[in-house]
């Protein structure tokens, strides 16, 4: 029995040696370091102090985008972009409906800070939402919303919506690209150039009906009811509107004024994702008609749109975009149109401050996707506003140029931030919430 141990461990030797080498030198040189007593450090490499500065740099957009992805998976996949009637694969009805609350914020270089929350019901064919912002006594919003999901005889969605918004930060300095030479304005002694602050309580209720006809073509008839109050900005004192223009001088200040306004609008878009970077072409147009009640007579006729081309460079996720945006409204009778329904440039990047008759934005983007849902981009705008096709001054274009962040679903772009600098001035914007996304006059004024 011993001997039959003996051969055993004979074979166990055997084995052993014939898979076992000779200990390197580089092996027992890190098995000694291994064993050292002290402090340990982790390796350093040449292009460790280059990549701390640079981990320094990204500390606060690293954070802004943990922020921004706090809470927003509640908003991907609800059907919140309305009138955009959805596509049938972006339809999303849960069984037992769906509810979430959205927080929502809104800073702006020399605005008040915007904090709310966005509320929201899905019920499959039904959608609710309703939006609070504050910004103090006053500055607040409330927005309500419902939308109903129809498939006959095509796929097509009916919303209400209703808004109630005092803002006590607008701004007028005049209408034309250059309100200081332009002789329609008529400024205050020594107040040529300066920029009247007031304040806008606004209450809004729109009804809207939008088919889509095609997979990448949809129309919106829409008609509205909305009551403007303008007065001075509260604690404006020489900056306030009626400090720096004449009284009398600007139509529809200083009043309330009413304006039933009706409008059809189309939109093709060929992307694949609204929110998502993705190649494919945009074309929106618009046109309308409104009349102000109330005793004042005005009447107006609206149109524009916006045209874009969205080209993939090098990857499919990293797109170019050239877009051109153009607002005009054209007075039908006697009485001058209020100064808050001119054209304005909401497009524009920089800061909205020109009004006239006509608007044009012309931009180029550079966008790309850095990980799932968080792009980032370049930008470049420029706008021109004028009384005519004919008085257009390209000579006296305001532009910007900038760099952004954002957040996004595939179908909507849930928040950003971007810093925009040009001859205007600088100007950062830190926006979380749905955004409608949609090329109408309704919902871009």
């Amino acid at each position: 029995m011993r001997s039959w141990r003996v051969v055993g461990l004979g074979l166990v030797a055997l084995v052993s040696a014939a898979w076992t080498r000779p200990v390197r030198a580089d092996e027992r040189a890190a098995d000694e370091a291994a064993r050292v007593a002290g402090v340990s450090r982790p390796v350093r490499y040449s292009g460790d102090t280059g990549r701390d500065a640079l981990n320094v740099f990204l500390f606060v957009p690293r954070h802004v985008v943990k922020f921004l992805f706090w809470g927003a998976s509640v908003a991907i996949g609800v059907i919140e972009k309305q009138p955009i009637v959805p596509r049938a694969q972006e339809v999303v009805s849960s069984h037992g409906g769906r509810f979430a609350i959205l927080p929502t914020l809104f800073a702006e270089t020399g605005s008040p800070f915007d904090v709310g929350a966005r509320m929201i019901v899905d019920f499959g064919a039904v959608a609710t939402g309703l939006r609070v912002g504050f910004g103090g006594i006053h500055y607040f919003e409330i927005e309500p919303r419902v939308a109903f999901q129809l498939d006959v005889p095509v796929r097509s969605v009916l919303a209400f919506e209703g808004l109630y918004k005092v803002d006590n930060n607008r701004v007028y300095g005049g209408v034309g690209q250059d309100p200081a030479s332009d002789r329609r304005n008529h400024f205050q002694p020594l107040r040529a150039g300066a920029s009247g602050h007031y304040l806008e309580e606004r209450a809004r209720w729109i009804g809207s009906y939008a088919v889509r006809l095609h997979h990448d073509f949809e129309v919106l008839l829409s008609g509205s009811l909305d009551r403007r109050t303008v007065s001075d900005s509260v604690g404006a004192d020489e900056d306030a509107l009626s400090r720096v223009f004449v009284p009398g001088s600007v139509p529809g200040a200083f009043e309330s004024r009413r304006t039933v306004y009706a409008e059809s609008a189309g939109c093709l878009d060929t992307r694949a994702t609204r929110g998502r970077p993705s190649s494919g072409f945009l074309a929106e147009g618009y046109a309308g008609t409104g009349h102000e009640i109330d005793g004042h007579g005005s009447v107006f006729v609206r149109a524009g749109g916006r045209a874009a081309a969205y080209i993939p460079l090098y990857r499919k996720t990293n797109i170019l975009s050239p877009k051109l945006v153009l607002d005009g409204i054209a007075q039908a009778g006697t009485v001058p149109i209020s100064f808050n329904e001119l054209a304005g440039e909401p497009d524009f990047r920089g800061y909205d401050e020109r009004r006239d008759h006509l608007s044009l934005v012309a931009s180029l983007d550079y966008r790309w996707l850095i990980v799932e849902h968080v792009g980032a981009s370049l930008f470049f705008d420029t706008q021109v506003v004028a009384a005519g096709f004919d008085a257009f001054d390209f000579g006296a274009l305001r532009w910007v140029g900038g760099v952004g962040l954002d957040l996004h679903s595939d179908d909507l772009v849930l928040g950003q931030l971007s810093l925009a600098a040009g001859n205007g001035g600088l100007r950062l914007v830190f926006e979380r919430g749905v955004s409608n996304g949609y090329g109408d006059r309704q919902h871009r004024d």
